[in-house]
């Protein structure tokens, strides 16, 4: 409950604050120890136990991005969501792998997220079955249908076709409203 309590105030998201160390508990350490340069295993030992008590500090990758704005760091596969200025929520994510993938029949597709200032277009409520897999509650940024979206399946490297996904729960929290 410590661990989680902690993790609350640092604006992780490790779901309820009940002393277990569920699925949702182990994706907040994951992104903790990304931002703090350890390898995300997810486990809390010593070295955890003292960055929580003194975390690297958050640097904004557009700090004149907007008060409300979503920043995602590719190379540490982290999502912080800026509400007001000030960071409201951080979470790990899998972004685009790079590789090359086939969808309906055309093989000439790379999986890249793409990088650069983006507004928001649309959002879906609910699961949406896209031509690539299933996407909950997505919200578009490029029109070509990238989206920040949460998904069963959030490996803590870039795994996706380009899209930033997160956890199902972490779209529902209570600091998804600004997206």
């Amino acid at each position: 409950a410590a661990v989680q309590r902690r993790l609350t105030e640092l604006h992780f998201d490790p779901g309820p604050v009940d002393g277990g160390f569920g699925q949702a508990t182990v994706h907040a350490v994951q992104a903790f120890q990304k931002l703090n340069g350890m390898s995300p295993d997810g486990s809390v030992g010593p070295k955890v136990q003292a960055a929580l008590l003194d975390p690297a500090p958050i640097v904004p990758l557009a700090p004149f991005g907007g008060p409300n704005r979503v920043e995602v760091a590719l190379g540490r596969q982290v999502l912080v969501l800026y509400h007001d200025d000030e960071v409201r929520l951080i979470t790990h994510v899998s972004t685009g792998s790079g590789k090359t993938y086939c969808v309906e029949g055309d093989c000439d597709n790379t999986a890249i997220t793409p990088i650069g200032s983006f507004r928001f277009a649309w959002r879906y409520k609910g699961w949406r079955e896209s031509r690539l897999g299933k996407l909950y509650n997505p919200v578009y940024f490029t029109g070509s249908g990238v989206a920040v979206h949460g998904a069963l399946s959030v490996p803590t490297y870039p795994a996706s076709h380009g899209c930033v996904r997160l956890r199902p729960h972490v779209i529902l929290g209570p600091h998804a409203q600004p997206l």
